[in-house]
């Protein structure tokens, strides 16, 4: 919630988009949680007939927006999502999660992600190892 609520104070707009299959349970997770206003727009993929990493997601997401392929950003945690912002024009921001946790509560990532090497053959560059400095690689991102 801090993150969140850093990047809603120090931008204009929040996106959710989501791979879920039930949305009724990602909206009351939003309201249980007090996050309902923090997102500008959520999009949620049993809704919109469309999942991730398919662009028509995302170009969604930018069309309720209103924002352009080239001011987004997106953030996102697997590297299928991360290349589908990459099909749709939208700048991407990688969270390498552990990948064997010990602490579930724990807000903290580690540069490293199941069974993949991520260090080769990708055209983009931004992973945050520690989610609260997202605030700041936003800003070095954002023009």
């Amino acid at each position: 919630m801090p993150v969140l609520t850093a990047l809603k104070r120090n931008k204009k707009t929040i996106g959710l988009v989501s791979n879920f299959d039930h949305p009724p349970h990602v909206r009351r997770i939003l309201s249980h949680n007090g996050l309902e206003n923090i997102f500008d727009t959520t999009i949620i993929s049993s809704e919109a007939g469309v999942k991730k990493p398919d662009p028509a997601i995302f170009a969604l997401a930018l069309q309720q927006t209103g924002i352009s392929p080239a001011d987004a950003v997106y953030v996102g945690d697997t590297e299928t999502d991360v290349a589908g912002a990459i099909a749709a024009g939208i700048h991407p921001i990688f969270i390498a999660r552990p990948v064997n946790r010990t602490d579930s509560g724990a807000l903290d990532f580690q540069v490293a992600y199941p069974g993949e090497d991520l260090s080769e053959n990708r055209s983009w560059k931004n992973e945050v190892t520690v989610i609260s400095s997202l605030p700041e690689v936003l800003d070095k991102t954002i023009r």
